[in-house]
């Protein structure tokens, strides 16, 4: 089995390059895989293709994050955090299989089968930090959706917990657990999806810190299906999923979210939460549009909520190092005499100004890489992408203007100094 898997497609297909079953090698009792190491976890081809963004982490800050032991910032990782899971995961548990039933009960098919049985074994406290260990690795650094020091704690919402433990096992290797675990995207998606639809009809028009998170885990699982390579997940992710996720968007009023950076740390988690969502979520829906060729539901004059905070604000372990990092980011900004965008709505209408009034440091002191990244995809999903060739055409369309072409000469040179983290 595992000779056949070795030669399978990333999408859990198999390949025409299965030789006959003449020709297949005697099967022998490999070594077992210690998946107490998170990187076995990894493709055995993975460390050639990480890119600069996972290769800033000093080693000391990577294994710290990344260890299971008491060390690590984020919560869910660290001995306390496992008590918690432990718990958590019951309760994950007798919600999917409840939910497994009932769709069992009525007929209703899912798009890719699940082993039942296994569902104890795979949403363990045990796999769940390993899958989550390979999220924040992987695909944090990307995609900074979610809060990691504070992920894990009591009030984490279950949804979250199950979003981040299925995003992490799609960025695994093709081991038994991570196979059998992607098997239940489908039945995750719809256990998350019908709680957003609860607080669509139910919930109050402020949400707690607990419902923002069950729309992150929303805004997560969206992602991984319109992104997955698998046409029923793909499918289903953009024509059900994703406009009920923009409904939600609108109904809350998030694309009007404002994050202030006030001194109280857990005002700023729930601020930057909502401001969050939003923008990811239309992230989402413009990558979305441009992918599929099709008018955005999103519009850009919606997009009155803030930009992305840096990531050392929302990177902080703690009130004391957030605070620290808000006087540093202040005292910046008041050397700077330039006025900053607030939301993507106003920096895309400054952009697209005849007139250009910001100087290239302001790229430096105030914008981060996500903001840029948010309104790139905003600004691309305005502009027809039927028979693009690739990437470098749509890249030479944004940047067509001369002050776009020195806004993009500025990003790069950050981008060599710094990294991708911030610009800051």
């Amino acid at each position: 089995m595992q000779h056949y898997l070795n030669v399978a497609n990333n999408d859990g297909s198999f390949n025409e390059n299965v030789p006959d079953s003449d020709n297949t090698p005697e099967s022998s009792p490999g070594p077992s895989q210690d998946i107490s190491d998170i990187m076995a976890l990894l493709p055995s081809y993975h460390t050639s293709i990480l890119d600069d963004a996972i290769g800033a982490f000093t080693p000391g800050e990577d294994l710290d994050m990344l260890s299971i032991s008491g060390l690590s910032p984020i919560p869910a990782l660290t001995d306390v955090g496992y008590e918690i899971l432990v718990a958590k995961a019951d309760s994950l548990v007798k919600g999917l299989r409840d939910l497994h039933f009932e769709l069992e009960a009525s007929d209703s098919m899912l798009p890719r089968p699940h082993d039942i049985g296994e569902l104890e074994n795979i949403f363990c406290a045990e796999k769940i930090r390993f899958f989550t260990a390979a999220f924040f690795r992987l695909t944090h650094v990307h995609f900074p959706l979610v809060h990691y020091p504070t992920f894990g704690v009591p009030e984490t919402s279950t949804y979250l917990i199950l979003a981040v433990t299925i995003f992490g096992a799609s960025r695994c290797a093709p081991f038994k657990h991570t196979v059998q675990a992607k098997a239940f995207t489908a039945l995750a998606e719809e256990y998350i999806f019908r709680e957003v639809h609860r607080l669509n009809t139910e919930a109050p028009f402020e949400l707690a810190l607990e419902q923002l998170q069950t729309m992150q885990a929303a805004v997560a699982i969206t992602n991984l299906m319109i992104n997955h390579n698998d046409w029923s997940l793909r499918e289903r992710g953009r024509l059900k999923r994703l406009p009920v996720l923009i409904y939600s968007v609108r109904l809350f009023k998030l694309t009007d979210k404002n994050s202030p950076l006030t001194l109280d740390w857990h005002q700023f988690i729930f601020n930057e939460t909502a401001a969050g969502i939003a923008t990811m979520t239309a992230v989402v829906d413009w990558n979305h549009a441009r992918m599929f060729y099709c008018p955005p539901h999103l519009a850009i004059a919606e997009m009155k909520c803030s930009l992305p905070c840096h990531r050392e604000l929302w990177d902080a372990p703690n009130a004391t190092a957030y605070i620290v990092a808000k006087e540093a980011i202040d005292a910046a900004s008041l050397a700077s005499k330039f006025s900053f965008a607030t939301s993507i709505a106003t920096f895309i209408s400054s952009l697209m100004a005849n007139d250009w009034p910001l100087h290239g440091s302001f790229c430096h002191l105030n914008l981060t890489l996500e903001s840029l990244s948010a309104t790139s995809y905003g600004k691309l999903a305005k502009l027809p992408t039927h028979g693009m060739p690739d990437a470098r055409f749509a890249r030479g369309i944004f940047f067509h203007h001369p002050r776009d072409q020195k806004m993009e000469g500025a990003l790069g040179l950050h981008y060599a100094r710094h990294g991708p983290s911030n610009i800051a």
